[in-house]
């Protein structure tokens, strides 16, 4: 029988201490709105000011026609829980990949914290 691998164990720096304790991440867990929506045939773009930052998210559907009000209400839903996070995902430059929600962890823009996303303080 195939056992699954232990979770990794990471240290992760926080402002003002030099360590917290060991926390308990299983990577296949994390959930990436951006990639969901993406799956979904739905493009998130963002909508800027005249100075340049972000004022709004739009959803792009991809499809064909008009998408099932459902797929529609489950996109918006997503794209409203985790609009800061898409935003964060987005703010790259032009002609750059989105970033995933593994790259923000592993640069410390978002640390997890009893199974949310948080902005380091």
């Amino acid at each position: 029988m195939r056992t699954h691998p232990e979770p990794r164990t990471h240290l992760h720096p926080v402002a003002g201490r030099d360590m917290i304790g060991p926390m308990i991440r299983d990577d296949s867990k994390l959930f990436d709105p951006l990639s969901w929506l993406l799956a979904h045939d739905c493009k998130p773009e963002i909508l800027r000011d005249a100075d340049g930052r972000p004022r709004r998210l739009l959803l792009h559907h991809d499809r064909r026609g008009a998408p099932a009000p459902e797929r529609v209400a489950r996109a918006t839903m997503i794209a409203e829980r985790f609009k800061h996070l898409i935003l964060l995902q987005l703010d790259v430059k032009k002609g750059e990949r989105p970033r995933s929600v593994r790259w923000l962890l592993a640069h410390g823009l978002v640390e997890l914290k009893g199974g949310r996303y948080r902005r380091p303080r």
